[in-house]
């Protein structure tokens, strides 16, 4: 018996500046539920990162305007933590110096692959970026409910040991003064 896998919907923003790729990882990732936006360069991009709210980007190295991993340095600048998987039909070239798939990922790429590529594996990669991302969202969500329910352990052990302190305050006095007043 096979298990049943939960779907989810994400918004991708595609940033590529070869229409028919965009238009292939769209019709993909839209086949699979999810709603896709474009962008033909890391300056549009980077524009509707800033009006839009998005799930996850795709996007290319090489574009006019601003490159790949330029858009994603910049990305990161601005707050923008969403998983990335950079793509580049230039995988054994050198960016300022550096292996591209180690520039992208030092950049802040969540994933790499190199174009042309199998939709099969691309969709795999898709599938465990966003995978990562859910439980990494998770662990957050864990560690902020740990945070507030220890703050409130700590608020009430405080209070109940000024209470503590306050009652044994007390006693010292009613102590004192009928040792004081035999």
């Amino acid at each position: 018996m096979v298990e049943a896998r939960e779907s989810y919907s994400y918004k991708i923003l595609v940033v590529d500046d070869e229409v028919e790729i965009r238009r292939l990882i769209a019709t993909l990732l839209s086949s699979k539920g999810h709603i896709c936006e474009h962008a033909s360069d890391g300056m549009e991009a980077l524009k509707k990162a800033a009006q839009e709210s998005y799930d996850a980007v795709i996007s290319d190295v090489a574009m006019p305007n601003m490159d790949g991993i330029t858009f994603l340095r910049e990305l990161r600048k601005r707050g923008f933590y969403l998983p990335v998987m950079v793509m580049t039909g230039f995988g054994n070239l050198k960016y300022k110096g550096h292996p591209i798939d180690e520039e992208a990922i030092y950049a802040g790429a969540t994933d790499f692959i190199n174009k042309p590529f199998n939709l099969d594996e691309f969709w795999v990669r898709f599938q465990k970026m966003m995978m990562d991302r859910r439980t990494l969202d998770q662990i957050q969500l864990r560690q902020q409910e740990i945070g507030k329910i220890s703050n409130e352990m700590i608020n009430e052990l405080q209070k109940e040991s000024i209470e503590r302190i306050e009652a044994l305050k007390k006693e010292c006095e009613e102590l004192k003064k009928r040792l004081s007043h035999p």
